[in-house]
């Protein structure tokens, strides 16, 4: 009996089970405008450019993130592609409150930095701890 568990558990390291995978490392970064403003939410995700697993990160309101790549900290060394994404719901509000926060809001991300092929953001995440610094464009106001 013990002896077929040690087959078994032999078996399942090396069939790649449990929680291995490629190494991460720790990320960690802020969103900012041009002008040094922080990006104060949204979502950021880096997509290595040699395939491999994506990795996300929800940016706080001093545009500060840190990634994770399936519930790990951080996310594969190698060259990524960067995207940027910010969601703002206003259905539903009275108009008189929908005008107003177009009038008062925050700088807005430009949405051509939602997508991988149109974001023009890059990084390369080397095998240490890395802090980066992200730009992001503006969208034009009404």
């Amino acid at each position: 009996m013990v002896r077929g568990l040690l087959v078994a558990g032999a078996l399942g390291a090396l069939s790649g089970c449990g929680p291995a995978g490629p190494a991460v490392y720790p990320v960690s970064g802020v969103v900012v405008f041009p002008d040094g403003a922080p990006v104060k939410s949204g979502t950021i995700e880096f997509e290595p450019a040699d395939g491999g697993p994506a990795a996300r990160g929800t940016i706080g309101p001093k545009g500060r993130f840190t990634l994770q790549t399936n519930g790990r900290d951080g996310a594969v060394a190698g060259s990524h592609r960067v995207a940027v994404v910010q969601v703002f719901v206003l259905d539903g509000l009275k108009p008189e409150v929908r005008a107003a926060h177009s009038r008062h809001s925050a700088k807005v991300v430009n949405p051509k930095h939602a997508r991988f092929d149109t974001s023009g953001l890059a990084c390369k995440i080397g095998p240490e701890a890395n802090e980066v610094r992200i730009e992001v464009t503006a969208a034009e106001r009404p």
